[in-house]
């Protein structure tokens, strides 16, 4: 018998997400940071990829239904897509909130989607929760970070700086003797999001994506403040 699609609560994962998994050497192994109900974990199971993920909600491990305003909403869960996927041995999760955990292991790719914003990760500062990601990953290995930046980089009521990333600040933490960049953007133009779980009235974002890849052999524990000027046309080229 066919098995009924599950999907994401969240629809369908980015194109860029199918893309990164196929660019991966077969049997690579991935963390997605903030796996929701494995919105963007799919993409890289199915590439053949080995997957850890963290997600500090519940509701998104193993499913339920959430009320918002006059709106019921179901969420299947990680748990039963895993299952109805048959993909018990591609796939480990953790209930956790990965920018609490002493201890991480290291990956050949990382991957955070809308992650630092997060409600549940604003008592930690945006330079601690890069720091945190940048550790796990492997010599030689890659991370992906899309992120929203504050559409008023003024305005730090609406738009905390634990939460929303300022003009030109997520490039000052990647240290270029550490990392090459492969990609960077940000981007001027807003964006409307119609709503989804969480904030279901239509609002608009500002967002940003880097792709960087860490340099064989390099010394972690250095501890030096680094200082560079790049070129950058914020929206319409990269470095």
């Amino acid at each position: 018998m066919k098995k009924r699609r599950m999907a994401s609560i969240f629809k369908k994962p980015s194109k860029v997400s199918y893309e990164l998994a196929k660019s991966l050497k077969k049997g690579s192994k991935v963390l997605i940071v903030d796996g929701f109900d494995g919105w963007h974990v799919f993409p890289f199971v199915r590439a053949d990829h080995t997957v850890e993920t963290y997600e500090p909600q519940s509701i998104f491990i193993d499913g339920g239904e959430i009320i918002e305003g006059n709106k019921s909403i179901i969420i299947h869960g990680l748990k039963k897509r895993i299952n109805a996927y048959n993909v018990k041995k591609k796939v480990k999760y953790f209930n956790k909130n990965f920018y609490k955990q002493n201890d991480v292991n290291t990956y050949d790719f990382v991957h955070v989607y809308k992650s630092l914003h997060r409600k549940c990760h604003a008592d930690m500062t945006v330079q601690y929760k890069i720091k945190k990601l940048q550790e796990s990953v492997s010599d030689d290995g890659e991370i992906y970070i899309y992120y929203h930046l504050a559409v008023n980089d003024e305005d730090e009521y609406t738009y905390p700086k634990n939460q929303y990333l300022r003009t030109n600040e997520m490039i000052s933490y990647f240290n270029l003797d550490e990392w090459d960049i492969i990609y960077y953007k940000e981007r001027n133009k807003l964006r409307i999001d119609y709503g989804h779980v969480g904030h279901m009235t239509p609002h608009l974002h500002r967002i940003g994506y880097i792709h960087a890849k860490r340099k064989k052999h390099r010394n972690r524990n250095d501890k030096r403040n680094y200082k560079y000027h790049f070129h950058i046309k914020i929206g319409y080229t990269y470095i």
